[in-house]
């Protein structure tokens, strides 16, 4: 914390985009420390609700890719599934209207 609750660090971060960070309801994810340093840093923290992993994007993307591209196919070998995946992954999170209704669903950036 030291290195970071510098003012002219503090000034300039506060200049850059937002992250948002989500979060599950880990203890540490909630701890002063985490808490501070993601102020400092410019993150928003968004506490997930107990047992809700459908809000969580990156479940969504997890889902969508095991069920459109990975589940239902036999691969010959690691690389090629982990080409695929990798391909399918990047193609769903780069989809505008994933994201863009996802945000407009759980999260207000303003």
């Amino acid at each position: 914390m030291e290195s970071l609750n510098k003012e002219h660090l503090i000034n300039n971060l506060q200049k850059e985009r937002k992250i948002v960070a989500i979060l599950d309801n880990y203890s540490v994810h909630k701890a002063k420390l985490v808490i501070q340093a993601s102020k400092i840093l410019n993150i928003k923290l968004i506490h997930l609700p107990v047992h809700s992993p459908h809000l969580n994007p990156i479940e969504q993307v997890w889902k969508s890719i095991k069920k459109k591209h990975i589940g239902n196919y036999l691969f010959d070998t690691i690389e090629s599934m982990e080409e695929q995946f990798e391909k399918e992954f990047y193609r769903t999170i780069n989809n505008d209207s994933y994201y863009k209704n996802w945000i407009k669903k759980f999260i207000n950036l303003n």
